[in-house]
């Protein structure tokens, strides 16, 4: 088993710049930052496509770890995506919509949370954690840790775990 690598270091950068999203795409007002902490919320309205936040850098090799916390009443929903190149995706009968196309770490209570594929471009491409696992140490409604490292082909992804003896 890997250790989770540490995301600090000489070499390590802060994506969050002044607690401002300067040097990330934004696409609408639902997103926000406050004391280091980026939101995505949608308060009481429906949004009628899926929205994705982007760094605006690119990165091919890194390490990359941060907290996340899901809220909210209907089915919360949010992934890690990196490596991505967006695309116009078009849904049945519905209004075309720049969708990422790229790996993405699911983060969603249910069957994909801890999941790592390409919903959009590549449906097929979807590794599945092992169920019992996630379900033991992801924490709903609280902040779960989350760590990627991405090395040519490889990727390996953790989900803290604050007791191991649980994550064996």
């Amino acid at each position: 088993m890997e250790v989770e690598p540490s995301a600090e270091g000489a070499q390590s950068i802060s994506l969050i710049k002044e607690d401002t999203l300067e040097g990330w795409k934004v696409p609408s007002e639902c997103w926000s930052i406050q004391a280091g902490v980026i939101t995505g919320d949608t308060g009481s309205k429906s949004i009628d496509a899926p929205e994705w936040l982007y760094k605006e850098a690119r990165f091919t090799d890194f390490v990359f770890s941060c907290e996340v916390r899901l809220t909210g009443e209907h089915k919360p929903n949010s992934g890690l995506y990196f490596r991505v190149n967006p695309f116009q995706f078009k849904w049945r009968n519905k209004a075309p919509y720049e969708a990422a196309s790229g790996y993405e770490f699911d983060i969603a209570p249910g069957k994909s949370n801890g999941s790592l594929g390409d919903w959009y471009a590549r449906p097929k491409l979807r590794i599945y954690a092992e169920r019992e696992i996630v379900d033991r140490v992801f924490k709903e409604n609280d902040w779960n840790r989350m760590t990627i490292r991405a090395h040519g082909n490889r990727i390996v992804y953790w989900q803290r775990c604050e007791d191991y003896r649980l994550c064996r």
